[in-house]
Order: structure tokens, then C-alpha cells, then sequence
């Protein structure tokens, strides 16, 4: 599990980033062990100017933990998954979420996603 906000300085070039070998090599070395690759995205998701540390190092990993900027502050997180990973486990978990109700949350991330694939917003780092 790695936390790619705590791994990086973030100048304005993404190409200039030094990292992204760093992931690279996370990522071959999850692969080549039959580890999974975790990304703890709570302050970076969102946060880059291509999304996410996920998108601005070319590394998929195998779960993505997302925080309250998915919603635009409204409480709100997600644990994402590459395609299958979840689904082929989630049988075998509990899930009872405290908040699971509440709906406006979900109304500001729809929203808020919506806003970040279409324009540019100004990010943190």
C-alpha cells in the first residue's frame, strides 16, 4: 500500500516527476510476488492535473482508496478495484456503511465528477 501524496513533490510538468519509476517498479514487483498494488489516493485523488496519481504515473494499481474530494468535500470515500477484483470478493465482506442513506453525497460527487472530466480545475498541488 503505498500513499502517492506522501511519495512525491509535485511540480507543475508531470514529466518531470521523478516517481513515476518508483510506481512502475511497485508495480512489477506486485505482479511478480502475486501481491496486490494499493493506492491510497484520500489526498491525491482528484488532486492531479490528469486526476490522479494513478493517471499521472501511467500505474494501475489493484485498489484505489478515494477520499471526500470525490464529492467536493461532502462526506464521502470509495474503494475502487481493477475490473473484477471486487466483485469476485465482495460475497465474502461485510459492507454496512454508517451513512449509507444519506443521498446528497452521492448527488455532489455525480456532480463534482462530472465537472472534473470537463473542465479545468485549479488543483491543491
Amino acid at each position: 500500500m503505498i500513499e502517492p501524496a506522501a511519495m512525491c513533490v509535485h511540480p507543475k510538468d508531470p514529466q518531470h516527476w521523478t516517481d513515476g519509476p518508483y510506481f512502475r517498479r511497485a508495480r512489477e514487483l506486485a505482479d511478480q510476488h502475486g501481491a496486490l498494488l494499493i493506492f491510497d489516493e484520500i489526498m491525491t485523488g482528484f488532486r492531479f492535473r490528469s486526476g490522479s496519481a494513478t493517471k499521472a504515473f501511467g500505474v494501475t494499481a489493484d485498489l484505489t482508496c478515494l477520499g471526500k474530494a470525490i464529492a467536493n468535500g461532502m462526506p464521502l470515500s470509495a474503494l475502487v478495484s481493477r475490473k473484477g477484483l471486487l466483485m469476485n470478493h465482495v460475497h465474502r465482506n461485510m459492507y454496512a456503511p454508517t451513512m449509507k442513506g444519506e443521498t446528497h453525497s452521492f448527488a455532489a460527487a455525480k456532480a463534482a465528477l462530472s465537472i472534473y472530466a470537463t473542465e479545468a480545475v485549479p488543483v491543491a498541488v
